[in-house]
């Protein structure tokens, strides 16, 4: 196996084969997914299957590498709460038990180190706008990345968790933040706000150039091998 990884390195160094690429556009492809629990991220959407960083709020504080602008609210579990079901530690139908995101016009950065995330989620609870809402991504340098607009929730703000839903955006070159807006203004609860890093897809042409030069890669290997 450790000959096998050499050839394949070997390839690479020497450009016979393309290093596997992903798209240069931004994915919403996720967006919009029904949410009860962890159990439904999306498939896909992050390449180990689980976030990096989850942020369900329990604590009453938000992670350290996430920044949310003012004037935004973390409230308590209560009857003016919709958060995420199974925040309780039950999956019952309500969110009451739970802590949640609360507020206007809501923009959520990641101020981390390392690399920026290219999987970048939150959990939209429920929100009061009387028109529809937009979900957006921005990249490294803050440029837009894309919007869509959705018609989310009840506007009951309280235990209610079927209409919750996954809000996620994929993008290879990072994602520096996400934000949501109710239309006409409204206020909107959000939980589960989460990033990570999506798998890289190799290209059509990475996957020809690979098959192309393994012959030469099997060949060489079974020669090391020989040697050992």
């Amino acid at each position: 196996m450790r000959h096998l990884w050499s050839a394949i390195t070997a390839l690479f160094a020497l450009g016979l084969v393309a290093a596997p690429a992903v798209a240069a556009d931004a994915s919403f492809a996720f967006a919009d997914t029904p949410y009860l629990s962890e159990a439904d991220i999306p498939a896909g959407f992050y390449g180990s299957g689980l976030p990096t960083v989850l942020e369900n709020f329990e604590d009453g504080a938000l992670d350290a590498s996430l920044r949310v602008n003012a004037g935004m609210q973390i409230i308590a579990p209560g009857g003016f709460t919709d958060s995420v079901d199974g925040d309780d530690g039950v999956i019952d139908g309500s969110g009451a038990g739970g802590r949640s995101i609360f507020g206007g016009a809501m923009r959520f950065d990641f101020v981390g180190a390392g690399p920026l995330p290219t999987a970048f989620a939150l959990v939209w609870t429920d929100f009061g706008g009387p028109t529809d809402a937009t979900f957006s991504a921005f990249d490294a340098n803050g440029a837009s990345l894309g919007s869509i607009v959705r018609r989310v929730g009840d506007s009951t703000f309280a235990s209610t968790t079927a209409e919750d839903r996954f809000f996620g955006v994929q993008f290879a070159g990072g994602i520096s933040g996400i934000a949501i807006l109710s239309g006409g203004g409204g206020l909107q609860e959000v939980d589960r706000v989460q990033w990570g890093f999506a798998a890289p897809v190799p290209e059509p042409h990475a996957w020809a150039l690979l098959l192309a030069g393994l012959p030469w890669l099997v060949t060489t290997t079974r020669r090391r091998a020989g040697r050992v």
